[in-house]
């Protein structure tokens, strides 16, 4: 099977953190630095920090910050050998689960204006452009496409949820 099928999702342990800082010097032209992953870390009541490992090798990773309902992913990366192998969207998936045990209601997240192919991905999750962030990347003074979802408890969002995660499992070459 394909490479999210034999990766797991577990919490962000400190440990984790050497592999975290290469995919996101990898991934990001201006990377967070380890300090504020490790504040994150410690924040364990406001964040939900995850990580996807296949053969015992973190290859992904997603952070959010629980804001009351809102669930607020702050960064998500793959490194480049797991990039359309379903790693995102395990990752992504397991913080949906985790987020309504935790009782939010709806997630959102910032984007890249010009990241299309995230924006798309997003979008296969219910995400909706809602506004535009004016100068929200500092690096380049890149705007920032804002994404909600809708109620993450409805009935129908829940089904999509599922539908995703079996063409995930089922899918060679998902994302």
């Amino acid at each position: 099977m394909g490479m999210a099928s034999d990766s797991a999702v577990r919490d962000m342990e400190q440990g984790d953190l050497d592999s975290v800082m290469e995919i996101e010097s990898e991934v990001f032209a201006s990377p967070w630095t380890r300090d504020l992953f490790d504040f994150e870390l410690r924040r364990t009541e406001k964040t939900m920090y995850l990580v996807a490992e296949h053969e015992g090798k973190v290859v992904g990773y997603l952070g959010a910050q629980l804001l009351d309902n809102e669930i607020h992913v702050t960064n998500m990366a793959v490194t480049g050998r797991a990039r359309r192998m379903g790693v995102g969207s395990l990752l992504l998936i397991s913080c949906v689960r985790r987020s309504v045990k935790k009782g939010g209601r709806w997630l959102t997240l910032e984007v890249r204006e010009s990241n299309n192919e995230a924006r798309a991905f997003y979008e296969l999750f219910g995400f909706d452009p809602i506004g535009i962030r004016h100068g929200y990347y500092t690096d380049i003074g890149e705007d920032a496409v804002i994404m909600v979802t809708g109620d993450i408890r409805d009935r129908a969002f829940l089904e999509l949820l599922d539908e995703l995660e079996l063409s995930r499992v089922h899918r060679k070459g998902a994302r």
